[in-house]
C-alpha cells in the first residue's frame, strides 16, 4: 500500500466520529481485499497509519454497526469481522469504495 494513497484515502471526509473512522478503516481493507475478515489490530493498524481514532470499544462498534437494519458486519471469529453485502453498497455510495481483489496472505510475525 503505497502511504500517499492511504493518505488520499482518508481526506474522504473532514468531520467524521470515531465510529465513522472505524467503519472508513473497514472500508478501505475492503478497498484492497473485498469481503475477507480482517482483524480488529488490522483496523488499528491502518486508523494508526492514517492519523484517526477509534472508538474505545471498537469490537461493539463493529457489532453492532448497522444501516437501514441491515448488519454491516458479522463476526468471523474471534476478533476477527467479516463486512457483509450491505457494507459493500455502504462504503460504494457513501465514499465510492469498490471491493478489492488482493489476495490476502498471512504472515507470522517474528518476536
Amino acid at each position: 500500500v503505497e502511504p500517499g494513497a492511504l493518505a488520499e484515502f482518508f481526506t474522504h471526509d473532514a468531520k467524521l466520529k470515531p465510529s465513522d473512522h472505524a467503519y472508513l478503516c473497514a472500508a478501505y481493507h475492503f478497498s484492497l481485499y473485498g469481503m475477507t475478515a480482517f482483524s480488529l489490530e488490522e483496523l488499528k493498524d491502518i486508523a494508526g497509519e492514517a492519523g484517526v481514532v477509534l472508538p474505545d470499544r471498537l469490537d461493539m462498534t463493529l457489532t453492532q454497526a448497522a444501516k437501514k437494519g441491515r448488519k454491516l458486519f458479522q463476526p468471523a471469529g474471534k476478533g476477527m469481522f467479516r463486512p457483509t453485502a450491505s457494507a459493500g453498497i455502504v462504503f460504494k455510495e457513501r465514499w465510492s469504495v469498490r471491493p478489492g481483489k488482493q489476495a490476502k496472505t498471512t504472515t507470522a510475525t517474528e518476536g
